[in-house]
């Protein structure tokens, strides 16, 4: 199984699936160590949205001796997951909270991508969620599409009369884009599932209700996502803030939407091409650093 192409598709874009697996474990490591901490050091973690293991696969052999878990929507998925990787503890949740986990249960959260693609009211959901999950002092590594993805998106539509101006003017006002008349419109995703993007700004000032916001690393997943670092403190007194939009407000997310056009059709759960020329590139950088450790080791 490789997540995000159809079956018959999905041998030859194997080796990009596995290299973007081994690129984002790297990522991971790297951001960590950006806050002096290894994945080795936390006893229980969580990778909250794995699908079909694309990440959770390389983890387990960074994570010797601790406890791994994954979770996803996908039924599909998760039984693959739960008949190859049986070291891991796979489960099936829904689109909405809660997590089938007690109170307080991980020291890490992983995630990449789950973000990017729903709304606001389903993100601050979720990221209730994720506190909850977490225990006192824990972090959650989670990513957003920022200010390189949306540049890209934006460009794309160049040909599109003023789609991208009316895009940026709301991402600048309101810190948050939901597009809801996407071109995941119609595909096999779930009827939740467009493409949202985020301003820094507003991760800091709206994600800091839940969690201390330690560290955001732009595109530095993938070279294309951002990735954000949070951890959970108790503290009556922790740093929150300050609001840089009105308390009150509410994200468009309407069928009058401008589509998001440049990312094409999705038919069958194939990769959006904006998408796949990205993870082209990546699979390029990392066959020419796999390729630069070889021949290093071998002198």
């Amino acid at each position: 199984m490789v997540s995000g192409f159809e079956n018959d598709n999905a041998e030859k874009h194997r080796a990009l699936f596995d290299q973007t697996g081994k690129q984002s474990l790297i990522d991971i490591t790297t951001a960590l160590a950006g806050i002096g901490r290894r994945l080795g050091e936390f006893p229980r973690i969580l990778d909250f949205g794995c699908g079909c293991a694309r990440v959770t696969r390389w983890l387990q052999f960074e994570t010797s001796g601790c406890e791994l878990f994954g979770c996803d929507i996908d039924a599909e998925a998760i039984a693959w997951d739960q008949e190859n990787l049986p070291g891991v503890q796979f489960a099936r949740t829904d689109h909405e909270p809660p997590l089938p986990y007690a109170d307080e249960s991980f020291d890490l959260i992983l995630n990449h991508s789950v973000f990017t693609h729903i709304d606001e009211r389903m993100q601050d959901l979720w990221l209730a969620e994720l506190r909850r999950v977490l225990k006192p002092g824990g972090v959650a590594l989670l990513s957003v599409h920022g200010t390189r993805a949306f540049g890209i998106s934006e460009h794309a539509t160049r040909y599109e009369g003023d789609t991208g101006a009316i895009w940026r003017r709301e991402l600048e006002r309101q810190g948050i884009l939901f597009i809801s008349s996407d071109s995941y419109v119609g595909s096999s995703f779930p009827s939740f599932y467009h493409t949202t993007f985020h301003a820094p700004w507003y991760v800091f000032e709206h994600w800091s209700q839940w969690f201390d916001v330690t560290a955001y690393l732009s595109h530095a997943d993938l070279g294309f996502q951002d990735i954000i670092l949070l951890q959970r403190d108790d503290r009556e007194d922790r740093d929150r803030a300050i609001v840089a939009r009105p308390a009150h407000h509410e994200v468009s997310a309407s069928a009058g939407d401008p589509p998001l056009a440049s990312v094409g059709a999705v038919d069958g759960g194939r990769v959006p091409p904006v998408v796949a020329v990205a993870l082209e590139r990546i699979g390029e950088r990392v066959s020419r650093l796999e390729a630069a450790m070889a021949k290093s080791l071998s002198q």
